[in-house]
């Protein structure tokens, strides 16, 4: 149950990646519970540019599609909002996010450096222990 202070608060935006999407399947997490241990309400969004790489990843690669299936799942109930960017692409979609005041989650390696350089808040999985601060 939130508190009075939770409620009183503006939700956090998080910003999420492909990576860390399609990680909910392999390692059985529920964001939605992990984010609490960080923050109060939040908004969870997603870019455009990583929803059309969902897409194209279910598409082309089977491999990958149980697990991009559990992530729209999740995305549904957790009512996570699909939002413009000027950037084109996932990465620099996520940049341009960070740098509005979005926290972002991601396990890309890459991605969490480039995002190091714009102070924002940068949250990854780790195997086992749910959601870090990086």
């Amino acid at each position: 149950m939130a508190s009075p202070k939770d409620e009183a608060r503006s939700p956090i935006r998080v910003a999420l990646d492909a990576s860390v999407l399609m990680e909910i399947y392999a390692q059985k997490v529920d964001l939605d519970e992990e984010i609490k241990k960080w923050t109060g309400p939040v908004e969870w969004v997603i870019p455009k540019p990583v929803e059309q790489e969902l897409a194209f990843l279910e598409e082309r690669r089977s491999r990958e599609r149980k697990a991009i299936r559990v992530a729209r799942k999740w995305m549904k109930n957790a009512h996570v909002k699909v939002v413009e960017t000027r950037a084109q692409e996932g990465d620099l979609a996520l940049i341009e996010l960070a740098e509005k005041g979005h926290w972002v989650v991601t396990q890309d390696r890459k991605l969490k450096q480039s995002l190091k350089k714009t102070n924002a808040r940068i949250l990854f999985l780790r195997q086992g222990k749910g959601l870090e601060m990086a």
